[in-house]
């Protein structure tokens, strides 16, 4: 569940951060694709799960849509919480 709302929030940081940020812009393409795959393990989930999530994906959009400035900082410091493991399959996936 975790590694689905780290992409999730990747993908929607990736949608809303100004092209200078050190995420590369997605094409519209690859921003469907992302949120295809997300929306699939999401499915996977029991509904109490699949509503909470997508509350949280609305309150992170929100939140990057009002203050982007703090937004992109928020980022970069989950980010750099994010377990090397996970970071691990972060670029593996990346390179899929």
């Amino acid at each position: 569940m975790q590694l689905i709302l780290v992409l999730s929030l990747l993908a929607v940081a990736a949608a809303v951060l100004p092209v200078g940020f050190t995420i590369p812009p997605l094409s519209d393409e690859q921003k469907a694709a992302i949120n295809t795959a997300v929306e699939k393990k999401l499915a996977q989930l029991p509904q109490e799960q699949q509503d909470a999530a997508h509350q949280l994906l609305d309150k992170i959009k929100k939140a990057a849509e009002e203050n982007p400035e703090a937004f992109k900082a928020a980022v970069v410091k989950a980010f750099n919480n994010i377990p090397e493991s996970a970071k691990q399959q972060l670029m593996q996936l990346k390179a899929q």
